[in-house]
């Protein structure tokens, strides 16, 4: 999947999953783990879809390559660290044993 049709689907499985959960939380009770949970359920939902819509119709070209230059450069980063000789403290660990 590349473009925005990745968001797209993503906005769509996110509002479904709202659309379906929404009915079923309770938000009548007190405070109650049951609300609470559907709370931050409800909110980290509303975080996808926003972030989804941003990346649909507010990321200019720009600034989308700037975001896929960073990744880039985060990956780099974490194969270096893969590819590095064992720090000194898996060298102790192992003159220990």
């Amino acid at each position: 999947m590349t473009g925005k049709f990745r968001h797209v689907l993503y906005l769509a499985v996110a509002l479904a999953m709202v659309l379906y959960a929404l009915p079923r939380i309770e938000f009548e009770q007190s405070w109650t783990f049951v609300t609470v949970f559907g709370v931050v359920w409800l909110a980290l939902a509303l975080v996808i879809i926003s972030a989804q819509l941003y990346m649909l119709f507010g990321v200019n070209e720009a600034a989308r390559r700037q975001l896929a230059q960073i990744k880039r450069e985060r990956r780099a980063s974490w194969e270096r660290r893969l590819q590095q000789p064992a720090t000194a403290a898996d060298r102790y660990r192992r003159s220990k044993q």
